[in-house]
């Protein structure tokens, strides 16, 4: 069946009428049906066909990113404000965090982590026993990349290997767009130059991640045996223009590109998506 301009004018009038009325965003169920909604427009818009939900309870999603998305995606790089820095992590996405130490790099994934205040200071809880801990300790910097859906399997297999034994770097490579540094800013030979580091601190970032904070620690409270609990400071932050508007952390569905959702962590190997709950100027 073909489908014309009218039927996704049409679509995307549903979408917004259902979008202004608080009491229907107020229910659990209607969250999931509005981004499907907002997937199918999507779709239509391109010309294609709407993915059907997997039978199973687990939404199914790519572990990488392909080259035809990477093409389709138009976006610049906005350099956060230090005043906003915070608000890319209100929500507490899952990350992946890199850290390097010398030569040696890896990555882990994380979301145990919280701002304390809008000045871009944060909490970050890590497992002692972690093959990353040592790096992170030492160099007291490392960067958080927020990655989306289309990488969750990903994520969750970055989470199940340690890097004491795997070579994270060289094994995810591939799915995850490749590295660069902080602000999708071109990688050369590592380590990169004293030019190309971070107040001082040599850094890398994720390519196929949509935003980049550069954190450098500054205390670790030390009051509970099995973790550490890191006061951390922002010093630095890129988001992609197609999840930031200058004010909010989130996809926006005002855009006309694919904007697939970040992500929380209900524990248990699952994952959640984040998503505006509305397209309307949100008060302070």
């Amino acid at each position: 069946m073909g489908v014309c301009t009218e039927d996704i004018a049409v679509c995307e009038q549903v979408l917004k009428a259902a979008l202004a009325d608080e009491a229907l965003l107020m229910k659990d169920g209607f969250r999931a049906t509005r981004v499907l909604m907002s997937q199918l427009v999507d779709k239509l818009r391109q010309g294609g066909k709407p993915e059907r939900k997997p039978k199973s309870g687990r939404t199914s999603l790519p572990s990488g990113v392909s080259e035809d998305d990477k093409e389709r995606t138009s976006y610049s790089v906005c350099e956060v404000k230090p005043a906003q820095f915070s608000r890319l992590v209100y929500t507490n996405p899952v990350c992946l965090l890199s850290s390097c130490q010398g030569s040696e790099r890896n990555l882990m994934t994380v979301s145990w982590l919280t701002a304390v205040d809008n000045n871009g200071h944060l909490v970050l809880s890590l497992n002692k026993r972690r093959h990353s801990a040592g790096s992170i300790m030492s160099s007291r910097a490392f960067v958080l990349n927020v990655p989306t859906a289309q990488l969750a399997q990903t994520v969750l297999e970055i989470g199940g290997c340690s890097g004491g034994t795997t070579d994270k770097i060289e094994r995810f490579s591939a799915p995850l767009g490749g590295f660069c540094l902080p602000g999708w800013k071109p990688l050369g030979a590592w380590p990169p130059s004293d030019e190309d580091s971070e107040a001082g601190k040599l850094v890398f970032a994720i390519s196929g991640c949509v935003a980049h904070l550069v954190v450098h620690v500054l205390v670790d409270l030390d009051e509970i045996s099995s973790h550490h609990l890191l006061v951390c400071k922002v010093i630095r932050a890129f988001v992609r223009s197609t999840y930031w508007d200058g004010k909010i952390f989130s996809p926006r569905l005002d855009m006309d590109t694919q904007t697939p959702p970040y992500m929380s962590f209900f524990g248990s190997q699952t994952l959640g998506y984040v998503v505006p709950g509305c397209c309307g100027q949100g008060g302070e």
